[in-house]
């Protein structure tokens, strides 16, 4: 650690104290940075979600369709062995 010295001006304390809020600055001086990359997975989180409720909506419209047409498919033959009878 270093001596202790008597800080007789204004001068020398605002040198100290601007040289203990440089460093602090330093600590944070990626802060921006940070903040804009969270910015953006952010908003890459929020469009993996859209997309993945948007998937699970077509998938179930999908799901319901394939149901009908079998439906629909079954009736077909149904009707095709009775006309073959």
């Amino acid at each position: 650690m270093t001596e202790f010295k008597v800080i007789e001006t204004q001068e020398q304390l605002n040198a100290i104290i601007k040289a203990r809020l440089d460093r602090e600055k330093e600590k944070y001086s990626d802060y921006d940075t940070l903040a804009e990359k969270l910015k953006i997975r952010d908003g890459k989180f929020k469009l993996k979600n859209k997309l993945s409720q948007k998937k699970k909506q077509v998938q179930s419209a999908t799901a319901s369709k394939i149901a009908e047409l079998e439906k629909d498919v079954n009736t077909w033959k149904k009707i095709s062995h009775l006309s073959n009878k």
